[in-house]
């Protein structure tokens, strides 16, 4: 499978040069967190975590992909179903189609991911063992970990944070093997619990609005699959793309 070219990519022409220079911990904040974007003219426009999935699976081989969210560790395998941690992390590598794992992996809005990630844990207890887990295999395995809204995860609004988690979560930024992402709206909260999170790191990502260009190869695409009997003039289509 021929990798993809990321550069007109909102954020992952980003996460891609930072691993190139040694980075294995990666803060996103601003406006396009966790909105859509066009993954390629494939497979189109994906959620946010699902480019993460896709992007980690296929283009960095890892063994494993967890999203972490409202204190539940999500393991998702190479179809995007929801497995144990300890099931994650000795999955046997398959040789699957770019892009086939996206058809199941579960929704951002499906209301029914937590109980999934709940079935998925049992006999684990909890939270907090999962993480153990994955501290004691980030260095010998290859894991992708992503925190939706770590500001919350880490209890760093409320007035007591989790400093066991920011401790983890910070040691993961050593490993020579594994990828922590964190969505953040304020990431300067994290300076005082000994996070580098100056703008001018590789490793800090701005994610804004689509630009015209994506809008455009995202507008065009819908057309060509969808309404291949439409057939709008190049002028007038500039015209809408600017508008929209």
């Amino acid at each position: 499978m021929a990798l993809i070219d990321f550069r007109e990519h909102r954020y992952l022409g980003k996460i891609d040069e930072g691993i190139k220079k040694g980075y294995p911990l990666f803060f996103f904040y601003g406006k396009g967190v966790n909105d859509y974007a066009l993954f390629d003219i494939n497979l189109g426009v994906q959620e946010f975590n699902k480019t993460l999935f896709l992007y980690f699976y296929n283009i960095q081989k890892v063994d494993a992909f967890a999203v972490i969210k409202n204190s539940k560790v999500i393991f998702l395998d190479k179809n995007g179903k929801t497995i144990s941690s300890s099931k994650a992390l000795n999955i046997q590598k398959e040789s699957t189609g770019f892009g086939s794992n996206i058809k199941e992996l579960p929704s951002k809005q499906s209301d029914s991911s937590d109980k999934k990630a709940q079935d998925a844990t049992d006999g684990i207890s909890g939270f907090e063992n999962d993480l153990e887990y994955i501290e004691k295999n980030y260095n010998s395995k290859k894991i992708a970990i992503y925190f939706e809204e770590f500001e919350w995860q880490s209890s760093i609004y409320g007035g007591e944070p989790n400093l066991e988690l920011l401790r983890r979560v910070r040691s993961w930024d050593r490993s020579k093997k594994s990828f922590v992402m964190v969505s953040i709206k304020e990431p300067d909260l994290l300076k005082e619990y000994g996070f580098d999170v100056e703008e001018e790191q590789p490793n800090m990502l701005y994610i804004g609005n689509p630009s015209q260009i994506e809008i455009a190869k995202s507008y065009r695409r819908y057309i060509y699959t969808n309404r291949p009997d439409v057939q709008i003039l190049e002028d007038d289509f500039e015209e809408i793309v600017s508008a929209m």
